[in-house]
């Protein structure tokens, strides 16, 4: 663990941190624990993009006000998740789509980091 994850882990807030993580958003896996870095807190997984993206909306997936909308609804439910549509905060245009978080989501993003990485350590 970190210099800073041993200084976080002995505060007395560490063990009420919740770190709410989006299945389809990139930033949550960076940087990667093969650098040495280690998440802190409790993991609360929502699942929301872009309805019918064709390509992943790295705006989407990362907003805060998405995070926000998804949370509202999820955390007052039981089970803790919302399986609905919503406008995005970024463009009122567009429509988000909030869906059941699966272990497979997360898995895929994370195995496509990782062979990403490869082929940028192999030169392309």
């Amino acid at each position: 663990m970190t210099d800073w994850g041993q200084a976080y882990g002995a505060l007395s807030i560490a063990t009420s941190t919740t770190r709410i993580v989006n299945t389809l958003d990139i930033v949550p896996t960076l940087p990667p624990s093969i650098a040495g870095y280690q998440q802190v807190g409790q993991e609360f997984v929502v699942t929301f993009s872009l309805e019918k993206e064709i390509l992943p909306n790295l705006i989407v997936r990362h907003a805060m006000g998405n995070y926000q909308t998804v949370l509202d609804h999820a955390v007052a439910a039981s089970p803790q998740v919302w399986d609905s549509t919503f406008q995005d905060s970024t463009n009122s245009a567009w429509t988000d789509v909030s869906s059941t978080p699966t272990t497979t989501a997360k898995t895929a993003l994370a195995e496509a980091m990782a062979s990403l990485n490869q082929r940028e350590r192999a030169g392309g």
